[in-house]
């Protein structure tokens, strides 16, 4: 999946697969790399490769399927991320408002989601015992 977001100038390429393995050694010889500044092992459910981003304006956002679909929690998580790396590199100042980086986050959330659901993609939404909605 790709997004392309203008009033950032940034673009973003998702990457949803069960071994993410193989979207990170296809970027790795994309961008003729051996290595990732954080990347060691593949232990992790999801990822934003964010290092492309001054040259390139361009972030990967990996994140793991299982059986059960794509992890919701996984999957906002790195979304965070993502929101995170873009306000960032767009000199973005939380002492002001926050509320640019919420909007963005929001969006984000909402619009990968629902393409996500048209796609035909099965989200898993678990839950946990240590929040309680009544």
């Amino acid at each position: 999946m790709k997004i392309e977001i203008p009033l950032y100038d940034i673009k973003v390429k998702f990457y949803f697969d069960y071994d993410l393995s193989k979207p990170i050694n296809k970027i790795k010889k994309k961008h003729k790399k051996k290595k990732f500044y954080k990347i060691d092992k593949i232990d992790f459910d999801g990822i934003v490769i964010g290092e492309f981003i001054p040259k390139k304006k361009l972030v990967y956002v990996l994140v793991k399927k299982t059986d059960k679909g794509i992890c919701v929690d996984t999957l906002t998580h790195e979304i965070y991320h993502l929101t995170s790396k873009i306000m960032k590199y767009n000199d973005f100042n939380f002492k002001k408002s926050d509320e640019p980086f919420a909007m963005l986050n929001g969006k984000l959330n909402s619009m990968i989601i629902g393409k996500l659901i048209k796609m035909g993609e099965k989200l898993d939404y678990p839950t946990t015992k240590q929040i309680k909605i009544k």
